[in-house]
Order: C-alpha cells, then sequence, then structure tokens
C-alpha cells in the first residue's frame, strides 16, 4: 500500500495508543498501524510475527 494512502488512513483512523511520540491507529478489523517518533522499520518486521489478537 502506497504510504500516503497508509497517512491518509492514520489520519482518519481510531487512536488505540498515544504514548511518548508514538501513535497506534486501527485501520480495519485486522491491521493497525503504529506511526511516530522512534518507530523504526525494524517494527513493522516484528510485527510480522504476532499471530495473536487483541485480547478481548
Amino acid at each position: 500500500m502506497p504510504k500516503e494512502i497508509l497517512i491518509a488512513y492514520g489520519k482518519a483512523a481510531l487512536v488505540l495508543l498515544l504514548l511518548g511520540g508514538v501513535e497506534v491507529v486501527l485501520i480495519s478489523h485486522y491491521l493497525v498501524l503504529k506511526s511516530g517518533i522512534g518507530v523504526l522499520a525494524s517494527d513493522g518486521e516484528t510485527m510480522r510475527y504476532v499471530t495473536t489478537g487483541f485480547p478481548g
């Protein structure tokens, strides 16, 4: 997905976490977007290994 589209979705999405310049937003039922100061590309690669959903 192009970076510009992700940014647009991120601005309109529900904020799940806002802490220390890092924001996590809900893009869809199964997709979240983490962005902000200090977020590394390796964060995204690490998330590829997450297989569990949100508790609840």
